[in-house]
């Protein structure tokens, strides 16, 4: 009857310390949170939702984007950037045709953007070296962002 008794208390020893263990944890946490605002502060700060940063750059009216040009011929375009990077931006962008392995820089130029606004840029350039098809591309420099579209020379 005696062993019976010990095994009764062990087991009793071990569902108070299973049960005191974790509620200690959690009154400690509560202190350490309650006076320590700054601990408090950073926590809220990491699980806060923030809005990811981002640019858009798109060709605006992009079904009636130049398909072919003769030699010498004036073909113009539009593209918008659109700063959604929760700041104000100074974007650097360059505007060149890749053709045959060769690429040309018709174009490059810094714009001031601030924050949720955008900017639409009109663009136009001459085919005047002597290719079949060739790549209009609009290049945001220091960020891997670009658009393009192609152009067959008649």
């Amino acid at each position: 009857m005696a062993e019976k008794k010990e095994k009764i208390d062990k087991n009793r020893i071990k569902k108070i310390i299973i049960t005191v263990i974790p509620l200690c944890l959690v009154v400690w946490l509560v202190l350490v949170f309650v006076f320590t605002p700054s601990l408090w502060q950073q926590l809220v700060w990491a699980l806060k939702a923030k809005p990811e940063p981002i640019t858009e750059l798109y060709f605006e009216d992009h079904l009636d984007l130049p398909s072919t040009a003769g030699t010498s011929e004036e073909k113009s375009f539009r593209f918008t950037i659109h700063n959604l990077e929760n700041t104000d931006m100074a974007y650097t962008y360059e505007i060149y045709i890749d053709s045959d392995g060769g690429r040309k820089i018709i174009g490059k130029n810094t714009v001031f953007i601030e924050d949720k606004e955008y900017r639409t840029i009109s663009e136009s350039f001459k085919l005047e070296d002597p290719v079949d098809r060739a790549r209009v591309i609009v290049r945001l420099a220091g960020r891997d962002q670009e658009i393009g579209f192609w152009i067959t020379v008649e």
